[in-house]
């Protein structure tokens, strides 16, 4: 949101709840940027480290992720020890380190709340993009049976980072093939909870990175309904019977 187009993001562009959005703009600025410096993703080397720091040291090649605080493209910027920084790998250049923070941090947390274990079916619809890519070869290390769902010139790429299948989402809809998942993961909000929850198995979980308010008031209501759900089933079983 910081840019020469800064002024012209609406919440229908934003693509998450207009209070995220109001909030975002308390945070960022209403009229103008009031951080100036891009990026949250950074690779680079080392020049001076503080007195008590211990785990980095001066010429040491490193990356990580400055989040909303921003200010990575400077040409120098300072990082606490404690903050989101690790070594960059030795096979790996500076500017393949520095794409990798932002999607892999934000796959690995979504997929711990989906819970993946060993031998689940995992569809990630937008496999190909900084999140989904992440999430593939995340949840292959999970050792789940993953899905991509990516466009035609991208079903190349998907299948090098270890899906087990790839779908065009040009020339088949997942919705249609019978299959079923034990947890939908949508990337950029392209599908709908209505559509996809006919490839569910039963208590699979339908998962987003985004979401408009209509998502979060689906959210919240499947939540009542399953509280509902486990409520009636406690009363059962207890032979009890309630009226409201």
């Amino acid at each position: 949101m910081i840019g020469r187009d800064f002024k012209s993001v609406s919440p229908s562009k934003f693509n998450m709840p207009f209070l995220f959005w109001f909030f975002a703009k308390i945070y960022f600025g209403f009229k103008k940027p009031k951080i100036t410096i891009l990026g949250s993703e950074f690779a680079g080397q080392i020049e001076s480290v503080g007195k008590s720091v211990s785990l980095f040291k001066e010429g040491d090649q490193v990356f990580g992720y400055m989040g909303q605080s921003m200010g990575a493209y400077a040409e120098y910027l300072s990082i606490s020890e404690k903050g989101i920084v690790a070594t960059k790998p030795v096979n790996m250049t500076y500017e393949e380190a520095a794409v990798v923070p932002y999607g892999a941090i934000m796959a690995l947390n979504l997929l711990r709340k989906g819970n993946v274990q060993r031998g689940q079916k995992v569809l990630i619809i937008g496999a190909s993009g900084a999140i989904g890519s992440a999430a593939v070869q995340i949840a292959k290390f999970f050792e789940a049976d993953v899905t991509g769902v990516c466009s035609t010139r991208r079903l190349e790429f998907v299948k090098s980072l270890g899906a087990d299948k790839i779908i065009d989402y040009t020339k088949e809809d997942f919705t249609k093939n019978g299959e079923t998942y034990d947890l939908i993961f949508d990337i950029l909000n392209k599908s709908s909870y209505s559509a996809c929850k006919g490839s569910l198995v039963k208590n699979g979980k339908y998962l987003l990175a985004s979401f408009k308010s209509k998502e979060l008031v689906e959210m919240l209501w499947t939540s009542v309904l399953a509280v509902r759900k486990w409520s009636v089933l406690w009363h059962r079983k207890n032979q009890k019977i309630y009226f409201s």
